[in-house]
């Protein structure tokens, strides 16, 4: 009975295995380059509509990152003040704005009470916060 179930195991996975193959006329090294272009991170556009690269950056344009060798500060938003009254009561509004996140160039964000991201909170474990969001 054991050796009928492991048989009957190896079959469907058989089966399953064979199902999830993309295309069966490729040979293995068709298969290997394929595998090893995506894993290299290169994209055939060539089948792509013209419409489609709209927009799209050019991988000849690279923008780099910024290094994290300790020369560019983390930028810590500035803690917001509780709204006037009694409890923890805060207020936060979501707003467009532009942030310079690369050097030089300028990208559309969205923030909370400012342009990018949004703004700390400060109150302790057990506090009863009341968050008002104007969107």
């Amino acid at each position: 009975m054991e050796a009928k179930i492991k048989i009957a195991a190896i079959a469907i996975s058989i089966v399953i295995i064979s199902g999830c193959s993309n295309d069966n006329s490729k040979t293995s090294e068709e298969i290997d380059q394929s595998t090893m272009n995506q894993a290299m991170g290169e994209m055939n556009h060539s089948n792509m509509m013209p419409d489609m690269m709209e927009g799209h950056m050019s991988h000849d344009q690279v923008i780099r990152l910024n290094d994290s060798t300790g020369e560019n500060e983390l930028k810590i938003p500035a803690v917001l003040e509780k709204d006037k009254g009694e409890g923890i009561v805060y207020t936060v509004r979501a707003q467009k704005g532009k942030t310079e996140i690369f050097d030089g160039t300028e990208s559309v964000t969205y923030g909370y009470n400012g342009p990018f991201l949004g703004p700390m909170l400060r109150f302790e474990k057990g506090d009863t916060v009341k968050i008002k969001t104007i969107n």
